[in-house]
């Protein structure tokens, strides 16, 4: 699995070290990663050398990466991410599949992490993320008025729901991260539950998260 982080210099409101409840931020991503049967190796990538030391002070057997000030960018994309960490660090690891985890999610369980990487082997996909079905009736404004996305007034059967992206997974298979065509990827999902995919992404939003970690034992 690989942890991204930004850090502090390119970051207004770097939240990976403050405490959540009785841990660190990044600590709920990490741990959960280590719980899950599915994952082996466990990278954080990151310009920042505070996060470094402290994930090396604490977790003996997750690996860190600094990487470039540059590649933390909201234009760089994830391939971009991945190409520049697997050309440069030097370990020794063998793997079949990529996770990327954002810690963003503090509250997303690791078994929707197995969840993924089975629905990947079962249905034989390049990627799988984790979504949540949107219920309500979405519009785009087609320059005089507002036009229903799905003509239907009821969405019921799945292949007919819109889906967004939440709870911060991302399963990739190897091989496949340079294709840069959507079409060029079968892309499966999970559907991720309301802890799961509450993030934090805002000062309000902290908030709410700090309340919500002491219900969690």
């Amino acid at each position: 699995a690989v942890i991204p982080v930004r850090g502090s210099e390119d970051d207004e409101n770097p939240n990976a070290l403050r405490f959540l409840g009785k841990k660190r931020l990044i600590d709920w991503t990490i741990d959960e990663a280590i719980k899950s049967k599915k994952i082996s190796d466990i990278i954080i990538t990151t310009p920042d050398e505070k996060i470094i030391n402290y994930v090396n002070k604490k977790y003996k057997n997750v690996f860190t990466y600094k990487r470039d000030l540059k590649l933390t960018r909201f234009h760089i994309s994830l391939d971009e991410t991945l190409t520049d960490l697997f050309t440069n660090i030097r370990l020794e690891i063998k793997f079949e599949k990529i996770f990327i985890l954002f810690i963003d999610y503090p509250f997303r369980s690791w078994k929707f992490l197995d969840m993924a990487s089975d629905t990947m082997d079962i249905f034989d996909i390049d990627r799988v993320i984790s979504v949540k079905p949107e219920e309500k009736k979405f519009y785009k404004h087609s320059g005089k008025s507002l036009i229903p996305i799905d003509k239907q007034f009821f969405l019921k059967q799945e292949k007919n729901k819109i889906f967004s992206e939440t709870g911060g997974i991302y399963l990739i298979k190897r091989g496949t991260m340079f294709k840069d065509k959507e079409t060029d990827r079968k892309i499966g999902h999970i559907n991720i539950d309301p802890m799961g995919s509450f993030d934090i992404n805002s000062d309000y939003g902290w908030e709410l998260a700090k309340v919500l970690a002491k219900s969690i034992v």
